[in-house]
């Protein structure tokens, strides 16, 4: 399994065991959102609570890389819209909804006809302390953004929001005031710069290289081609004769110049697959990819997947915003797109052959 970068070295102590880093994460985003006690019941290895109306669920299944190296996924997710009927308009609705993510993923399951948002965070020991709040954050953005788009998902759909209650303290009979955050975010859209731009995309460059890639960049935006569905990227497709052999690299991109219509400022990461589909084929292969990436996959899935913006292809899209700006957490991004293109490749392949 892969492991992001990390610029903490591990400490010179006794690992902990792997039930100690589940239990590690758990409170440290139990903490990270602030919740009240009496909003908030025991799941098995994780808990759910209610910041309003919708029920956000957390659960976190440790597990021990091929290097012997402790991890944990920890899953975020929450309940969006029940007993959808109509299944083509979900799907056609959530391809452009996607698309404005910021670290999670709207997806519909046809079998519980349900539609849901999720993201996973691959935790090792080593990055617990860097990467926790960024998931409290995505948590936080997911929870808010499942409340501000359920009800008119539901009409779209046939369905209704997935509204449900404390077993014990019943409705809630205000929101939460974390849900108000994004909304205090989006104040600030537009009148600030990236806290990404300059030295922190600057050091994708070295890093790419470090890791083989074919990459070029300024201090406003990176892109760099990744392995997908073969070891070829543009540079290497140049046969003796000059000629192109097909491309199989991926397009990872990173841009700070242009923010979230919502959040302001921050990192928009895209990583394109090099698969031309007609639009209707396109998001239903995006639905798809984000409901495999709701099993175990070695990276975090803190993004969405959506048709790319011609509409013929399909894009995972992640935006940062600049208040979690700090050195290496671009590289992780990096890090995770590039196994993610390689894995995406074989899934769609596998979808398409369908």
């Amino acid at each position: 399994m892969s492991r992001p970068f990390s610029r903490q070295r591990r400490a010179e102590r006794q690992r902990p065991a792997a039930a100690d880093l589940q239990s590690l994460v758990v409170k440290a985003l139990y903490e990270g959102l602030m919740i009240d006690d009496e909003w908030a019941a025991p799941r098995a290895n994780g808990f759910t609570w209610w910041a309003y109306r919708l029920a956000q669920h957390v659960e976190a299944t440790p597990f021990e890389a091929p290097d012997g190296a402790r991890g944990c996924r920890l899953h975020v997710w929450t309940d969006v819209v029940a007993g959808v009927r109509g299944a083509e308009q979900a799907v056609g609705l959530l391809a452009p909804v996607n698309a404005l993510q910021s670290m999670s993923a709207s997806s519909f399951d046809p079998a519980s006809a349900t539609i849901t948002d999720s993201l996973t965070a691959v935790v090792y020991e080593e990055t617990a302390d860097t990467l926790m709040p960024v998931v409290a954050m995505a948590a936080i953005l997911q929870n808010t953004a499942a409340h501000s788009h359920a009800h008119a998902m539901a009409e779209a759909t046939g369905g209704c929001p997935a509204a449900s209650q404390h077993p014990g303290s019943g409705q809630r009979p205000e929101m939460d005031e974390m849900l108000t955050l994004p909304a205090d975010m989006a104040s600030n859209a537009g009148t600030e710069a990236s806290a990404f731009a300059g030295d922190l995309v600057s050091r994708l460059g070295p890093f790419a290289g470090q890791m083989g890639l074919c990459a070029n960049g300024d201090p406003e935006g990176f892109t760099a081609e990744v392995p997908c569905t073969g070891p070829l990227t543009t540079a290497e497709a140049l046969d003796a004769s000059g000629k192109l052999q097909p491309v199989d690299s991926a397009l990872v991109q990173v841009g700070t110049d242009q923010g979230h219509p919502e959040l302001g400022a921050g990192a928009l990461v895209t990583m394109r697959l090099p698969f031309v589909l007609a639009p209707q084929d396109a998001a239903a292969a995006a639905n798809e990819l984000n409901r495999l990436e709701l099993d175990p996959v070695p990276f975090s899935t803190l993004g969405a997947w959506c048709t790319s913006p011609e509409g013929d292809g399909c894009a995972f899209v992640s935006f940062i915003p600049s208040t979690l700006a700090r050195p290496g957490l671009l590289e992780n991004f990096l890090v995770w797109d590039t196994v993610r293109a390689r894995w995406a490749g074989e899934a769609l392949t596998r979808i398409l052959g369908q």
